[in-house]
């Protein structure tokens, strides 16, 4: 990799020119960075002695002990239950993220791209958690959500929907939670924050079917 193209190579859907030559949408890197700025850590890449790239990451992690006690594992991991989740988000390397995330929480996810398809994805089947973006094209999350809690005091059945969004100042969440949301999860997401969710979502959906969720349909 060039030096001129060391950090491009991380942006979503940039390639070298050897990258488009082996195929591949030039997604990897750029969720490989997602997935790794959300753990606090560092990623790049440096030239190898005697030729071709060293890609290299840096990651602060606790004890395994400190872990497990500290950070809950969702709840659907060890077990057969799934949950539904509707997840609503622009970028395309955050909703790989969120694609690899949710799937090894077992979660079953459909994803859209703007508010406006979450609305409608919405009305076409249930889901235990909705997840939406606060700033999308078309129709952004506050408007998605007013619509989505409008639906629900017709049919009586509330949904669980945190807002996912970088701008967590006091007057933003305040603005969220007055228009319906739960919850906020700042991004980048946190995993802990993330599985606390889904764990708040499986005891609600458990709770209303008196019972064992839905299988995860992955």
């Amino acid at each position: 990799v060039d030096e001129a193209d060391r950090e491009r190579v991380f942006a979503p859907f940039e390639q070298t020119e050897g990258g488009r030559r082996a195929g591949g949408a030039g997604l990897g890197l750029a969720v490989s960075r997602a997935m790794i700025d959300m753990m606090g850590g560092k990623i790049g890449c440096r030239p190898r002695a005697g030729g071709g790239t060293c890609f290299w990451f840096e990651l602060d992690l606790p004890l395994t002990a400190a872990t497990s006690a500290e950070t809950p594992l969702p709840a659907t991991a060890s077990s057969e239950r799934g949950l539904h989740v509707l997840a609503a988000e622009d970028n395309p390397a955050n909703r790989e993220v969120l694609k690899v995330l949710l799937q090894s929480a077992c979660a079953s996810l459909t994803i859209v791209e703007d508010g406006a398809e979450a609305v409608a994805a919405a009305t076409q089947r249930d889901f235990d958690l909705v997840l939406m973006d606060a700033h999308m094209p078309r129709m952004d999350g506050v408007e998605a959500l007013r619509l989505l809690r409008d639906q629900e005091r017709q049919s009586g059945v509330r949904r669980l929907i945190y807002m996912l969004t970088a701008n967590v100042f006091d007057a933003d969440v305040q603005r969220y939670l007055a228009a319906g949301a739960d919850g906020v999860l700042k991004k980048p997401i946190e995993l802990a924050e993330l599985y606390a969710c889904l764990q708040e979502a499986e005891q609600i959906a458990y709770a209303q079917t008196d019972g064992p969720l839905r299988a995860a349909q992955l």
